[in-house]
């Protein structure tokens, strides 16, 4: 992620570049539209991803819940059409993705890291 303004909170624009498993990239931009620290985080995504995502942390038990919510849909015309012959493969290499997010964000944490009750992945 590269930081593209000086701003906290709402406003914050980043640039991000993800590789997964499948043989692309996706390149794009996200900005906070709603900070509410430490409970919730939302931002726009606008690039090959266009849409909205929202992370809410509550408390649970002796520790903290990360609840991580997507609504995007592809900025890419090659991307919308290589996912009506396979959706399989772009559901696995999300998930898989998201996992391995999981992992790294539980290590950063210093937290023990192991399968979370993901639900499941729409992709309609």
């Amino acid at each position: 992620m590269v930081p593209l303004n000086d701003l906290e909170g709402v406003g914050v624009r980043v640039a991000v570049h993800v590789k997964a498993a499948l043989p692309y990239h996706m390149r794009f931009e996200i900005e906070s539209t709603c900070y509410d620290r430490p409970f919730v985080a939302e931002v726009t995504v606008r690039g090959d991803p266009n849409g909205r995502m929202r992370w809410t942390l509550t408390s649970e038990g002796g520790g903290t819940r990360a609840r991580f919510e997507e609504e995007v849909r592809t900025g890419r015309r090659l991307l919308d059409l290589l996912a009506l012959i396979g959706k399989p493969a772009f559901a696995w290499n999300h998930r898989r993705m998201m996992v391995t997010g999981e992992a790294a964000l539980r290590r950063l944490l210093g937290t023990e890291a192991r399968c979370s009750d993901h639900e499941p992945v729409r992709h309609d």
